[in-house]
């Protein structure tokens, strides 16, 4: 569906961590599973406690997660919920104008992009 890697990486990242906070990926804790039920935490910046991505996806993670806190936060943002929950519904949840929404998803991916190729 995507051709460049940084959607690839999206892809595999949003995949990784929708079933890591569900606590059903193999690569979250015992304890982590037992104290959470399944839809028990919400979107966060950072995973739940205990659990450790594969090694490929750790940086995309970490990049994410600075890059909130910067000026691009909002693009970044919106890039992380669209590769979450699809275009419909971060427009709908974000109330983003098509415009607005692809113009932010435009400065988030080329933040992560910088931030990956300086890192």
């Amino acid at each position: 569906m995507h051709n460049d890697w940084l959607s690839q990486l999206l892809d595999e990242w949003a995949i990784w961590w929708s079933n890591a906070e569900h606590g059903s990926y193999p690569s979250s804790t015992a304890i982590w599973r037992i104290l959470h039920s399944p839809g028990d935490s919400g979107f966060e910046s950072s995973l739940p406690k205990g659990v450790i991505p594969p090694a490929g996806l750790n940086k995309i993670n970490l990049a994410m997660n600075a890059l909130l806190h910067s000026d691009c936060g909002e693009a970044v943002a919106v890039v992380r919920y669209l590769y979450l929950y699809g275009r419909e519904r971060t427009t709908y949840d974000l109330k983003l104008s098509q415009t607005r929404f692809y113009t932010l998803k435009a400065q988030g991916e080329a933040c992560l992009k910088g931030f990956l190729k300086a890192a």
